[in-house]
């Protein structure tokens, strides 16, 4: 008989190094501050067509990175095409924005030759634009929480299944942030894309180990509730281990090889996705137990 792994032996180890690490990304933020990109503090977004064979999104970034404006401004790409969207920071101070808009301008058609540059569009994201921004996504993720917690209050008829999924995601999402806030990155759409896709994918592997649970539970309705949990994770580990990994796997190499535009959204998927797999297995079934001390029903 294959000997089964004690997890939730070593639930409030867990539980214990997660406070840690949230609590080390709330010192940092002190620290480093909680970096917002432009589409949500605000600026110059311009997009332009360059027809010059050395035109790639590589040179495109170094030009803009070696005029001073920062290594993330060149966010979007087409190598076909040859158009890039060029965003920058705005100031207070309109001269200075329309400095900054000619320097760019400057920078690019040099490099590139005057003829061969096509400004298709430069457009100023206002603040107030970016503030409206920031409050919706905000409002789209407590809107997707509340509505993971209905779908799991259905899908399992009982509202412990809720808390415990939906506790499990808000643990995965910030640790995720308190990441990126360690190692300074900006917040940006890409990133909010990522944590989007992570929220979904934790939820998915929290419901394989929450569905094994019940039909344990079923099965064995008078064994203790902690070894039915410890059983339902070791009997779905190797499906969470095998779909995790293969996910990292592609995740990381977006991290690894899909550029600049790219990096943070594989950084925080990729660090997402193990961090999913360990609050599936660590926080929202013990979760279960808790709850279950006072209520031992499905």
């Amino acid at each position: 008989m294959k000997k089964e792994i004690n997890f939730v032996k070593y639930r409030f180890v867990a539980i214990g190094f997660s406070i840690l690490f949230l609590l080390v990304g709330i010192a940092f933020i002190f620290i480093n501050g909680f970096k917002f990109g432009i589409d949500f503090t605000g600026g110059i977004s311009f997009i332009v067509q360059i027809d010059n064979k050395e035109a790639t999104l590589a040179n495109v970034r170094e030009t803009v990175v070696k005029g001073g404006f920062g290594s993330n401004v060149v966010q979007i790409g087409s190598e076909e095409s040859k158009t890039y969207n060029i965003k920058i920071p705005v100031s207070k101070e309109d001269s200075e924005n329309q400095m900054k808009q000619d320097k760019l301008k400057k920078l690019i058609e040099d490099r590139y030759g005057q003829s061969n540059v096509y400004w298709l569009s430069i457009n100023l994201i206002g603040a107030t634009m970016s503030k409206q921004f920031l409050r919706d996504s905000i409002w789209l993720v407590l809107v997707v929480f509340v509505l993971i917690l209905f779908y799991i209050l259905i899908r399992f008829k009982h509202l412990k299944f809720s808390i415990g999924a939906v506790v499990a995601l808000i643990h995965d999402v910030l640790l995720t942030l308190s990441l990126l806030i360690i190692l300074k990155r900006e917040f940006t759409l890409n990133v909010l894309a990522a944590i989007l896709t992570l929220i979904g994918y934790s939820l998915n592997d929290t419901i394989v180990v929450y569905s094994r649970i019940r039909e344990n539970y079923q099965l064995y309705p008078k064994m203790d509730f902690s070894l039915l949990i410890n059983k339902s994770i070791n009997e779905t580990l190797s499906r969470t281990i095998i779909t995790s990994l293969t996910t990292f796997f592609v995740v990381f190499m977006i991290f690894i090889f899909g550029g600049e535009v790219l990096r943070d959204f594989g950084l925080a998927l990729s660090f997402g996705i193990v961090v999913g797999t360990y609050s599936s297995i660590f926080i929202a079934s013990p979760i279960l137990i808790q709850q279950s001390k006072k209520q031992k029903t499905f």
